[in-house]
Order: structure tokens, then sequence, then C-alpha cells
């Protein structure tokens, strides 16, 4: 996907939450098939968390999302979604937040951008996951937030001097990502 800037619209019919109740993907097929589901106009993740949280994720079954929509804001709000969930982060913090909030706040806009620039929504290619590895310029490495909950600059990790956390706590989070860039410096 290329970055490109976008434009704002501004007389968008938003449905946070969605307008239509959550269905389940994966209700038609048996456990032990994989599910490679391409979703056009995707709008809101209700229907992929839905899934997911229905046994569509089951020990034994991939489950592998495509999402497109026309709207670029509709993309980023729900790749800052559904990385901290699939990091296992403190998804409710991030999640609910940008999910309910409409606009949402600087902090979550500046998450929407540390998560949407920094590769860490892709997982597939290498290329990808070396970009998550690496040091962001700005925000937390870990939640991409700009500042600490008391609004103090971020933390650098004192051996790389590069990486920038909003806690301890986020810090040792990461810490087995960030682990190669700090013996390397």
């Amino acid at each position: 996907m290329a970055l490109k800037p976008v434009h704002i619209v501004q007389n968008l019919y938003l449905y946070p939450v969605g307008n239509t109740p959550a269905v389940c993907f994966t209700d038609s097929l048996p456990p032990e098939l994989d599910a490679n589901v391409l979703l056009l106009g995707c709008g809101d993740v209700r229907n992929i968390l839905f899934t997911v949280y229905s046994g569509g994720n089951s020990d034994h079954r991939k489950l592998d999302f495509t999402c497109c929509d026309i709207e670029a804001e509709i993309i980023a709000r729900n790749t800052v979604i559904l990385t901290p969930i699939a990091d296992d982060e403190d998804a409710v913090r991030v999640a609910v937040p940008v999910i309910f909030a409409s606009p949402i706040s600087r902090d979550e806009a500046g998450l929407v951008s540390a998560k949407t620039t920094s590769g860490r929504g892709h997982r597939s290619s290498p290329a990808a996951h070396t970009q998550a590895t690496q040091p962001q310029k700005e925000g937390c490495l870990k939640c991409g937030v700009a500042t600490t909950k008391a609004g103090n600059p971020l933390l650098k990790c004192p051996k790389s001097k590069t990486a920038q956390y909003c806690s301890p706590n986020c810090q040792k989070k990461d810490w087995k990502k960030h682990k190669q860039t700090c013996e390397q410096a």
C-alpha cells in the first residue's frame, strides 16, 4: 500500500459501531478449513471481531482477512483497532476510544499515525517485520503515544538511545522486539 496524502471527507455518514448486526464469516465452514476472507467496503471491524469471538479462530483454523475501503480513515482506524489485539497489548485502552469517540483526541490521532506508518499492522512480509523492530522516530515504540500519561517527554532506552517508551511497562512488553536493536547499539 503506497502512503500518500488524503483529503478528509467533511460530510461523511459515519457509523462508528455500525448500523447492522455483526455476522460470523465462518458459520458455514467446517472447523478444519482455513478461512481467507476478502472484505470489500469493509467499514467497521465488528464482523471480524465477532468471527474471532464466535470461535472462528479455533486452534485448527487459520484466519486471513483482507480489508478494503474507499475511505483511508476507515482503514487507518481498523489498523489501529486490530494491531493491538494481534500484538496482545492492552487492546481496550487503544480500541475503545478509536471505535466510540468521534472525533478522536490528539493522542489517538498520533497513535493512528504511528500504527499506520510504522508497518506494524502488516505481519505477512519480512520487510514489515524488520520495520516493526526498528525504532520509530516519534512516539512510544510499543503503543505509539506521544507523551507519558503525566504529559512528560517519553523515556529513552539508555543503551540504544533511539527507542522511546511512555512507561517502563511498555518497555518491558516490547523487549523481545527491541532486544536485537539494543544489542547492536
